[in-house]
């Protein structure tokens, strides 16, 4: 009976495994993983407040886009889910549409490798002449810099 008490609750701990970590405005972000008899129960990143506290006011809105931090997660996470990758991004302007256009941070988790991410290139700014039924892509006039198209904010 000693054994079979030990054996389950062997089975049943939980253990936090690592991913690796950025470093976003002076503070690390690292992502992690909970599993529990082999299953992942839980993923995601711990954000330190300082990264928060230590974003800038200002900054320049480029395109494409270049992410803050690019985090890796644990292998038993992107094993279990098919997410490898968390990019973290500080929008100081916000972005459109319009209820983006306030300050805030972009948490995105990627379901290819970095090498894929950093391939992709936007050099086609161009709108899709065919879109998803329900689907828009409005220019949007962003207060004090003018008209942007969805698809080429500079």
């Amino acid at each position: 009976m000693a054994v079979f008490l030990v054996t389950l609750t062997a089975c049943n701990r939980t253990e936090v495994v690592q991913g690796e970590c950025g470093s976003l405005f002076g503070a690390d972000v690292c992502a992690w993983g909970e599993t529990a008899g082999g299953d992942l129960k839980s993923f995601g990143a711990t954000i330190p407040i300082q990264a928060i506290e230590g974003a800038p006011e200002d900054a320049e809105m480029v395109w494409p886009p270049v992410a803050n931090t690019v985090v890796i997660l644990p292998e038993a996470v992107r094993a279990a889910t098919g997410f490898q990758v968390l990019t973290v991004f500080w929008e100081a302007h916000g972005h459109p549409p319009g209820p983006y256009l306030t300050p805030h941070f972009d948490f995105h988790f990627y379901g290819i490798s970095k090498a894929d991410i950093e391939a992709i290139d936007c050099v086609d700014t161009s709108k899709p002449t065919d879109l998803a039924a329900g689907y828009a892509l409005p220019d949007v006039e962003i207060p004090d810099w003018g008209c942007c198209p969805a698809s080429a904010c500079r």
